[in-house]
């Protein structure tokens, strides 16, 4: 992890660690008769540790993408919390999974208000080694043809909006922003360097200075650092033919 992070708010925030694995895995095409397609995303948590991640689909439950929306309750380890950063208020908005057996009307996601919007990251923290399945409907030409998140001054959650891998240059980039993934045992931090038009060192570096155009896996979530004020508009347009 790199030493030189700028900003308070930045290491208050790097103080949850990641530590779990996120497997994608291939889309399935619906066996209904209609242009709509199922996908589904593996995670993969240890007991314990935090990990980050995103829903790259559409809620299958309505318009609103919230935590039951993406977890269900089935098979959901009790006291399981979601932790999703609010960059308003800087701080955290929980989901607990409350299990008190099947058909009681207690269980589940507490308090099953908090909205995660396409493109935002958000934590997992588990007290049992276990597999998440994220389902939804992939992003299509009428459900969400191009996909806009605002990037806000200061630290926010992001993760990629689509079921693709997504290049860090798409970010609306301003100098010195800093986007951080984890490795697994460290962070790896790429610096936006704006030295101005067509010089070769402008653009995304990594830790050794050379300039990338590193893809961001689905369904991973990162930290993404605007150390220029104001905001800017995050825009996707859907990556792929079909559907």
């Amino acid at each position: 992890m790199k030493t030189n992070m700028k900003g308070k708010a930045v290491k208050k925030l790097l103080v949850v660690l990641a530590a779990a694995a996120v497997s994608t895995a291939a889309m399935a095409q619906s066996t209904v008769l209609s242009r709509n397609a199922v996908g589904y995303v593996k995670v993969g948590v240890t007991a314990n540790k935090s990990i980050m991640c995103g829903m790259p689909f559409k809620s299958l439950g309505g318009p609103v993408l919230n935590v039951g929306n993406i977890f269900g309750t089935n098979g959901i380890p009790d006291n399981t919390t979601v932790y999703i950063y609010d960059t308003i208020k800087q701080g955290y908005q929980g989901e607990t999974f409350v299990d008190n057996g099947p058909g009681d009307p207690g269980t589940g996601w507490d308090p099953g208000t908090n909205v995660i919007t396409s493109g935002q990251g958000f934590w997992i923290v588990s007290p049992a080694t276990t597999n998440f399945y994220f389902m939804g409907e992939v992003p299509d030409t009428y459900s969400n043809p191009t996909n806009q998140f605002t990037i806000k001054s200061g630290p926010q959650q992001v993760s990629p909006p689509y079921p693709t891998a997504t290049s860090i240059t798409n970010f609306p980039a301003s100098d010195n922003d800093t986007l951080y993934d984890f490795t697994g045992t460290g962070w790896n931090a790429f610096t936006y360097v704006d030295n101005g038009p067509g010089d070769p060192y402008t653009g995304w570096q990594d830790k050794d200075g050379n300039v990338t155009n590193y893809y961001l896996p689905p369904a991973k979530g990162y930290w993404y650092v605007r150390n220029t004020p104001g905001t800017a508009n995050w825009t996707q347009v859907k990556p792929y033919t079909w559907p």
